[in-house]
C-alpha cells in the first residue's frame, strides 16, 4: 500500500476497513430484498398454508391467496419428472365449483396446495423453492452430450457424467420480479465468510452450485 506523505498509516487502514466493511454490509442489504416473507417458509414445511390461487404478487407475499380453493378447483400435472421440468399453461386449469372453465388460469401469479407453491413464468409453471432466507425456482436450460471415446474393443466404454444446466432464479420480495441468480451475486453476499469464498472461489463447478454456497452462509 502506498502512504502519501503525511498521512498515517493508521488512519489509512482504518478507512480501508471502513470501506471494506460498508462494501460487505451493502452486498446484505441489496440481498435482503431477497428475504422470504413472513410465515410462507414456516406453513409450508407443516403443510397448513392456505389453499388457493395468487392473483398477484402481494397475496403471496401476504400469504393469503385471493381466490380460497372453497371457491374454485385446481387442476395440473403430478408427474415429478414434468413438474421439474416446468408444466405449460395448457396442462393448468381452474374451473369453478360447477366446473366451469376460469380464465384466472391464464392470469394467475401462481397458486399454492397446501405444502408446495408454483409460480408462473414465461407461460410455464415451475415450483417454486422456499426456504427461510429466499426463493427461488429452477429452469432446466440443456444436457451436455456424452463424449464417445475411443477405446479398444475388448475394454468396456466409460461414459463421463452427463452435466445438466440450470438457471435458477430469485425471487424479488420487493418487486416481485424473477431475477437470474449469478455467480457474481453470490460471491458479493458470500464475500465477508472467507472460508467459503475460497472454496467458491476454487470451485470450478460452482455456477451449478449457487444454492448450496448460499445455503451454506445461512447455515442451512
Amino acid at each position: 500500500m502506498k502512504i502519501h506523505p503525511g498521512v498515517h498509516y493508521m488512519t489509512v487502514k482504518r478507512a480501508f476497513l471502513a470501506g471494506l466493511f460498508i462494501l460487505v454490509f451493502m452486498d446484505n442489504v441489496v440481498f435482503s430484498q431477497y428475504n422470504t416473507p413472513t410465515g410462507i417458509a414456516e406453513c409450508l414445511k407443516t403443510k397448513q398454508c392456505q389453499v388457493g390461487l395468487y392473483t398477484g404478487f402481494d397475496d403471496f407475499k401476504n400469504n393469503s391467496p385471493g381466490i380460497a380453493a372453497k371457491e374454485i378447483e385446481i387442476t395440473y400435472p403430478d408427474d415429478p419428472g414434468e413438474i421439474a421440468e416446468g408444466f405449460s399453461d395448457d396442462a393448468f386449469q381452474v374451473t369453478d365449483k360447477s366446473g366451469n372453465p376460469s380464465k384466472l388460469d391464464r392470469k394467475a401469479w401462481g397458486f399454492n396446495t397446501g405444502s408446495k407453491v408454483f409460480v408462473r413464468h414465461k407461460k410455464k409453471w415451475f415450483q417454486l423453492v422456499v426456504n427461510s432466507h429466499f426463493c427461488y425456482f429452477e429452469v432446466p436450460l440443456q444436457v451436455s452430450p456424452p463424449i464417445q471415446e475411443e477405446v479398444p474393443d475388448n475394454k468396456p466404454r466409460k461414459e463421463p457424467p452427463v452435466i445438466e444446466t440450470r438457471s435458477i432464479f430469485l425471487l424479488n420480495t420487493t418487486t416481485g420480479e424473477f431475477e437470474t441468480l449469478t455467480k457474481e451475486k453470490v460471491a458479493a453476499v458470500i464475500s465477508d465468510n472467507k472460508a467459503l469464498t475460497r472454496k467458491f472461489e476454487k470451485d470450478d463447478y460452482a455456477v451449478l452450485r449457487l444454492v448450496r454456497y448460499l445455503n451454506d452462509y445461512y447455515g442451512k
